[in-house]
C-alpha cells in the first residue's frame, strides 16, 4: 500500500485526449508491458515515422502503466495467485 501512480503524458493536442489504462487486475503482467512499449513506440519513432507523427499529433495520450500497482507488486514477489480478500 501507499503505491504512487505514474502516468506518461504526450501532448501535442489542444481538443482530444486519450487515456490509456492498463493492469487493473494483479496478474495481467503482459498488459503493462505491452502498454509500456506502446509508449516506448510513440516516443521513439515521432518524427521518425509520418504515420506515428500523425497519430501523436491528433491527440493528447495519458498512460497509466500499471493501476493496480500493489496487487501488480503482490504477485511478483509474494505469487502469482493474488486473493483479493487477503489481508494486508
Amino acid at each position: 500500500m501507499g503505491w504512487r501512480l505514474f502516468i506518461i503524458p504526450i501532448k501535442s493536442s489542444l481538443f482530444f485526449s486519450i487515456f490509456i489504462c492498463i493492469g487493473i487486475h494483479a496478474r495481467e503482467w503482459i498488459s503493462p508491458a505491452t502498454n509500456i512499449y506502446i509508449a516506448h513506440v510513440l516516443l521513439s519513432n515521432y518524427s521518425k515515422d509520418p504515420t506515428i507523427t500523425h497519430i501523436v499529433d491528433q491527440f493528447d495520450y495519458y498512460i497509466l502503466p500499471v493501476f493496480n500497482v500493489d496487487g501488480y507488486a503482490y504477485t511478483w514477489t509474494n505469487g502469482r495467485v493474488f486473493e483479493i480478500k487477503r489481508i494486508l
